[in-house]
């Protein structure tokens, strides 16, 4: 008897946590516990066509309000061709639109605050979308491999530009970023092949590693000042950058930061600097003058490997002897130049 009551008290729990779910016009939804709210979820059948969500819908003559497009809801969904989502959506989960291939139109109402990680990755044929400006969180890859998006204003209110978030998005030409955003983290436009100019605003002082890797049409970047570091790659294979300007905040220039722009014909070194890493300007094949304004403490191994135009390294007078022994390379000790 003991053990019957038991049994009947465990499926009693099962049942309370299990979440409900019903289906509307097409559309299954789910109560999420414990409120008058209501998460889009994926389907038994794949959705297909143009989807239209309400902002309430009713189940048991009871009304919910749809709050959440539900983790990987239409995930993979290949028909999937538009979706419009109502004013009542605060969050759109991790995976929503995974792999929406042909999914051309997505509206995001405004009242939209997160969007988290992989949300709209490989959603290929969205050509345009328009992020509202109430959004205060974007996690990474949310935008991953999106590839026919041409253009994107970043809402004010955001502060971090995440990991990956825009990689691969080679149709990208233009992108607008405010004064809330403080930090550009690790290949957050890794391969925006398209990307031809990008104006980073006074308050951003963290730029990621690989943060514009492989972005082979950028030609001028202008650093804010507070940055303190280029990381690692930041400009790797950046093959047309010809113009870029560090402030004097700068003090450390990571392995690879701007190899393989082979565009590139000049770059003046901050007075700040005084490291730099391994094949900096490695593969840089234009460059032919570097002008240090200060004094380096370090620098990585093969500086300037692969760079055959390389002539001139301007350094502060007096200095000769220092960068001299810095190099440790009578090829480049050959090149010194003293202003």
């Amino acid at each position: 008897m003991k053990n019957i009551v038991a049994i009947l008290c465990m499926i009693c729990c099962v049942t309370t946590v299990v979440a409900q779910k019903f289906v509307v016009e097409g559309v299954t939804y789910e109560i999420i516990k414990s409120s008058q709210n209501a998460a889009v979820t994926s389907s038994a059948t794949p959705y297909s066509g143009n989807i239209y969500i309400p902002s309430y819908v009713t189940y048991k003559n009871k009304k919910y309000q749809v709050t959440t497009i539900g983790a990987y809801a239409f995930k993979e969904c290949f028909q999937l061709k538009s979706v419009v989502l109502p004013a009542s959506i605060k969050t759109i989960e991790k995976g929503a639109f995974y792999s929406c291939i042909s999914m051309r139109k997505i509206v995001l109402p405004e009242g939209l605050k997160t969007i988290r990680k992989v949300a709209f990755y490989d959603c290929a044929s969205i050509a345009a979308i328009t992020l509202p400006t109430t959004l205060t969180t974007i996690e990474e890859e949310a935008f991953r491999y999106c590839r026919r998006i041409k253009s994107l204003s970043i809402p004010n209110g955001l502060k971090i530009i995440p990991k990956h978030v825009f990689r691969g998005c080679m149709s990208l030409t233009e992108i607008t970023i405010p004064e809330s955003v403080t930090t550009i983290q690790d290949y957050a436009f890794y391969s925006c092949a398209s990307l031809r100019q990008i104006n980073l605003p006074s308050s951003v002082k963290i730029i990621g590693r690989g943060a514009f890797m492989d972005c082979r049409s950028l030609e001028e970047i202008i650093i804010p000042f507070g940055v303190t570091r280029i990381a690692s790659c930041t400009f790797e294979f950046c093959d047309k950058l010809r113009t870029v300007s560090l402030p004097s905040t700068v003090t450390s220039i990571g392995y690879g930061a701007f190899s393989d722009c082979i565009s590139m014909e000049s770059i003046v070194i901050p007075r700040s600097v005084t490291t730099l890493g391994a094949g900096v300007f490695s593969y840089c094949k234009s460059l032919t003058t570097v002008t240090f304004l200060g004094d380096l403490k370090s620098v990585g191994s093969n500086l300037f490997d692969h760079c055959p135009a390389i002539s001139y390294l301007v350094i502060p007078q007096g200095k000769k002897a220092h960068f001299t022994a810095l190099l440790n390379n009578s090829r480049y000790a050959a090149m010194l130049l003293e202003q």
